[in-house]
């Protein structure tokens, strides 16, 4: 089910349990995204290594970004049902 377009804005049928589940989904991706720079970090060299971690960031950085716009989705809809 399409939870948000690509403006962020809801899809039709998006309930505030869509928003939290796709939140909770993204922090179990962003975990994994840390787990692996950390792993990553003995086996890759140098300069490579800045470039990987740089990388494995910034796509941190963007799920942290989307799991804070679930958020306020979801707030913001169980809000308007009360």
């Amino acid at each position: 089910m399409l939870i948000v377009d690509d403006k962020w804005e809801p899809a039709k049928g998006a309930t505030p349990e869509d928003y939290k589940a796709l939140a909770d989904n993204l922090a179990d991706a962003s975990e994994a995204i840390y787990q692996a720079r950390k792993a990553l970090h003995s086996v890759i060299p140098g300069e490579a290594w800045e470039i990987v971690s740089n990388a494995l960031e910034a796509s941190m950085h963007l799920i942290v970004d989307a799991r804070m716009k679930c958020h306020v989705l979801e707030q913001r809809d169980r809000k308007s049902g009360e």
